[in-house]
């Protein structure tokens, strides 16, 4: 998005500051928003079996929490801030704003957000190939 487009969808969403250490969202929980990370970075952390194993980190720009947005709603995994972070938070109803004020601004939204699932359900498919082999 454009430096004009991505002030605007902030103007419709919140901003949410967290502290280093502070999760943002957690595995299991319900949710019906996702992030954007503004500035920071955080951690992904899948807990399994009693273990935590770290997946991804995640920078200025990087998306957390969309899965929850578009899907059953439950988080699949933990995030956590690696230090003090600001975040824009989207719901349905952010979203939906953006659709009916700024219609092109949404096509690019929801386009840049189907890419991201696509890449994630792309990582997704090699970690099982693999994990199979």
């Amino acid at each position: 998005l454009s430096t004009s487009q991505a002030k605007k969808i902030v103007l419709l969403g919140s901003v949410r500051t967290v502290d280093s250490g502070e999760t943002i969202v957690r595995q299991g929980e319900e949710g019906h928003e996702m992030y954007l990370i503004i500035a920071g970075s955080a951690r992904v952390i899948l807990e399994r079996d009693g273990e935590s194993v770290e997946l991804s980190a995640l920078g200025d720009g990087d998306v957390l929490g969309e899965m929850a947005l578009v899907g059953e709603g439950v988080r699949s995994a933990t995030v956590v801030a690696a230090e003090p972070t600001d975040l824009l938070r989207i719901d349905e109803a952010s979203l939906d704003r953006i659709r009916r004020r700024f219609p092109r601004i949404a096509s690019r939204v929801f386009m840049n957000l189907a890419k991201v699932l696509g890449q994630r359900l792309r990582s997704q498919n090699l970690a099982s190939a693999a994990s199979r082999t």
